[in-house]
């Protein structure tokens, strides 16, 4: 499919050439990365996303004032059904490659493209100063493969606080030190089914299932079932997050997600879990 850099239109029997938006060829290249477009977007409602419709009125995609893309949320929860934040589109999962164009995206804040069928590598474009604005980057539970590209650490994403790789089994190797600075808060890699200081929603995971009970493996176990594996390989022994004297950090029970508050209980975490292949 083209992308559209002039539409020729008729009016009055005279061609007019009408300039597309420079941010619409942008997202017609995901677009055409996207293999099953057409059921994608037909299952999902998803409506625009061509050379008709003006960009800010696309479904999944918003701008700000002066009509610059700030957000593209195309993601889907790992259990496949609506729910909160990035989770709308999920009849049809999208199959297809991540596009380095979305790299030109400069105001772009939020990308979304979580719990779908992406397959291939983490585009080397999208580091090297890309993405300056870019403070959310979710591309959990799809089939990515390969590690983190060398120009990922290299001047790009300069805002970004929250970035979730988990759930893509085949990805490995480690988060590059330069680009996990402050203020980045929340980064859930899982290359290869490990999780250093595994967190849900940024609180520490108990090494409990329940409140004392089903501790060590259990707990471990079902940490992994919800970032996409079928178990945990192995983990680390419980650690003490708050031994007396100092700063409580409370913990969340896993199966029952609830708070285990450090104020009044001794609340124990993993250090790390790998999780076993996929």
């Amino acid at each position: 499919m083209a992308l559209w850099p002039l539409l020729m239109v008729a009016a009055a029997g005279t061609a007019v050439a009408q300039t597309i938006e420079p941010s619409a060829v942008v997202l017609a290249a995901q677009r055409n990365a996207i293999v099953n477009w057409a059921e994608y977007a037909s299952a999902n409602n998803i409506l625009g996303w061509d050379a008709a419709t003006p960009v800010c009125s696309w479904t999944a995609v918003v701008c700000d004032a002066a009509g610059a893309v700030t957000s593209i949320d195309l993601g889907c929860n790992s259990a496949g059904s609506i729910g909160g934040g990035s989770s709308q589109f999920c009849a049809t999962k999208a199959l297809g490659t991540l596009a380095p164009e979305l790299a030109g995206l400069q105001s772009l804040a939020s990308l979304s493209l979580n719990g779908q069928s992406f397959i291939g590598s983490l585009p080397p474009a999208w580091g090297s100063g890309g993405f300056p604005q870019l403070t959310t980057l979710l591309l959990s539970n799809n089939a990515l493969t390969g590690s983190i590209p060398d120009s990922w650490a290299t001047g790009g994403f300069a805002s970004l606080t929250d970035m979730d790789l988990r759930g893509n089994p085949q990805l490995c190797g480690p988060v590059p030190p330069s680009l996990a600075p402050a203020p980045l808060t929340n980064i859930s890699a899982g290359f290869g089914g490990r999780f250093d200081n595994p967190a849900y929603d940024g609180i520490p995971i108990d090494a409990c299932l329940t409140f004392g009970r089903d501790c060590g493996k259990p707990a471990a176990d079902y940490f992994c079932t919800l970032a996409g594996y079928p178990s945990a390989l192995n983990f680390s022994d419980p650690v003490l997050l708050s031994p007396a004297g100092t700063i409580q950090v409370d913990t969340i029970l896993p199966s029952e997600m609830s708070v285990c508050s450090s104020f009044f209980q001794l609340c124990q975490t993993f250090a790390w879990i790998q999780c076993s292949p996929a």
